[in-house]
């Protein structure tokens, strides 16, 4: 049996609920792409209000989203579209986040994508881990989280463009 509206939009609150308890603010509403190109972003994390609450900031910043509750999940979904920036978390079931930044890295199709590590992990062994790996960045969740903080994080690696970098790395 298919939920009703009224299911839907118990939900919906639900998640808004789950949100101002997680981040200490409710989710931001959507609203036009403000930016020249709408940029698509994959959010990875098997905490579903987490993903809810980051997927609510970032269209509500205009940007493209996507969401992925598994290592798994979000391979089949890089296989279907491209994302210009992933936001991964690093302790998931089935696959870890560290599986899927090693394989997204060790592939042609793939190894361009910018990923940014959103994880609660904060020891010193791990980031290193993370920047091994190739992460462009890693980020010590903190609830609240910190979107301001976020979303300067997002914009400067969306403005950086892989291809660019990687022929001035050659060039030196």
């Amino acid at each position: 049996m298919s939920p009703s509206l009224s299911d839907v939009e118990a939900g919906a609150r639900e998640n808004e609920r789950a949100a101002q308890r997680c981040f200490g603010r409710p989710a931001t509403a959507l609203s036009r792409c403000h930016h020249t190109m709408c940029q698509y972003i994959l959010v990875v994390d098997d905490d579903e209000a987490m993903c809810y609450a980051l997927s609510s900031h970032l269209e509500g910043l205009g940007y493209e989203v996507g969401q992925a509750y598994s290592g798994t999940q979000a391979l089949k979904e890089v296989a279907q579209r491209l994302p210009d920036l992933i936001l991964l978390d690093v302790v998931m079931h089935e696959m870890s986040g560290w599986e899927v930044l090693e394989i997204l890295h060790n592939s042609e199709r793939t190894h361009d994508i910018r990923v940014l590590i959103l994880t609660a992990l904060g020891d010193d062994r791990e980031e290193a881990y993370g920047w091994y790996l190739g992460c462009d960045w890693y980020e010590v969740k903190q609830k609240p989280l910190q979107f301001d903080d976020l979303e300067l994080i997002i914009e400067r690696l969306l403005a950086i463009d892989p291809q660019d970098e990687r022929r001035k790395l050659l060039d030196t």
